[in-house]
């Protein structure tokens, strides 16, 4: 015979009056309101919860569950006679089985299960607890009719109880994207928002003062104050330059922040000065080096093979009248040996001014400049070019 159980003290009682369930056919089922989960509906706690496994390799046929069902299998003989088998797998000397079905659902996205089996306090009477999550909002499901079911086994209760109370714990899937915490927050200047396990709160905004980057890296300070942002660099970067140019770190004009203080740019490379054998005529002319340490100097050498060495100590300002032009002199003669010139002077050089005379040049000329270059080669390693007016 069929029995249905209703979730209430009223079912208990009647279940009660017709004697031990196991002596029927061996199946309860459900066709009343179930109740939400209350565990301790009855003031008293449940025994712990039984474990539960799901059964595999069971086709429920089309017919059965097309509507909600709730069923517990107590025997081999209900449950092959309710999914229509000849044999079964359980073992019901040491098993019961359990049985949900959400009904025919008019699309996909429906999840059905068995989430708790457990004894009552007295350990008379079996719950058992059905969820149906359903697709919520922003949800995508397919458009097809589907039949939801768990199936699930569990160790039979000794001493077998005397009732079946089913439960629900149904639920929603909302798969729309939770809206961040800080989305709502606005906060005042100089402050931004940060979303900590879920919990907004406006904190002061750090600045580049006290904010250390490190390298390749840049401070800005946004909405949400120091950042520290990195930059390409010659070094860091895959910039390949094409033949004749290289790379160099570039400042740029920042048009809208955050801006690098530095951009990779190919420049075209710089023409080395050599060694350059000059004409007769191409040496005749001024030399100058405006440079003021110590002084602004000229060469200029005549087409008789005179040179006059001029130094800038102290020149008359354009338009004054002076007593001394501020120009010291020193005169000799060059002559002219492949790229290098040698100078004679014809007396001791000036004192009082700490110059220094040179008494050989050498003459260098750069790529595609007409114009040649004397160099005086310093005793400390360093040079002072000048160049042809």
């Amino acid at each position: 015979m069929k029995l249905t159980t209703i979730a209430g003290l009223t079912a208990l009682s009647l279940l009660a009056a017709c004697g031990p369930l196991e002596e029927m056919d061996g199946l309860e089922t459900s066709d009343a309101t179930i109740v939400a989960d209350d565990s301790e509906h009855d003031g008293k706690a449940d025994r712990a919860d039984i474990a539960l496994v799901a059964v595999t390799g069971v086709t429920v046929p089309s017919s059965v569950g097309q509507t909600t069902t709730r069923v517990v299998f107590r025997t081999a003989s209900s449950f092959k006679s309710y999914f229509g088998l000849r044999s079964t797998p359980i073992d019901f000397n040491s098993y019961w089985v359990g049985f949900y079905s959400a009904g025919v659902q008019r699309t996909g996205g429906y999840k059905a299960s068995v989430t708790r089996v457990r004894l009552d306090d007295a350990g008379t009477r079996l719950k058992m607890t059905t969820r149906l999550e359903s697709p919520g909002t922003g949800c995508i499901v397919t458009q097809a009719l589907t039949k939801p079911f768990a199936l699930v086994k569990f160790k039979k209760p000794r001493p077998a109880a005397q009732a079946t109370l089913f439960y629900k714990s149904d639920t929603s899937r909302n798969c729309e994207p939770p809206t961040p915490p800080c989305a709502t927050v606005r906060c005042a200047a100089g402050y931004h928002c940060v979303d900590t396990d879920g919990t907004a709160a406006c904190v002061a905004n750090a600045t580049c003062a006290a904010t250390l980057c490190g390298p390749n890296t840049f401070c800005y300070e946004g909405d949400g104050g120091a950042q520290c942002v990195p930059f390409q660099t010659c070094a860091g970067s895959s910039v390949s330059c094409a033949a004749g140019t290289h790379c160099e770190d570039r400042p740029i004009v920042c048009v809208r922040a955050p801006c690098a203080p530095t951009a990779p740019a190919c420049i075209e490379n710089a023409c080395t000065p050599a060694a350059y054998t000059p004409a007769a005529r191409e040496l005749v002319g001024t030399f100058s080096n405006t440079a003021t340490t110590p002084y602004a100097r000229n060469y200029k050498l005549g087409a008789d093979g005179s040179v006059n060495v001029e130094d800038l100590v102290a020149p008359c300002p354009a338009g004054a009248t002076c007593f001394w032009s501020g120009i010291v002199t020193r005169n000799g003669y060059y002559a002219q040996r492949g790229s290098t010139i040698t100078i004679t002077y014809n007396r001791d050089s000036p004192q009082g001014f700490d110059l220094e005379y040179y008494a050989t040049l050498r003459v260098v000329k750069s790529c595609g400049d007409s114009l040649i270059t004397l160099v005086e080669d310093h005793s400390d390693g360093t040079k002072r070019e000048f160049k042809k007016q």
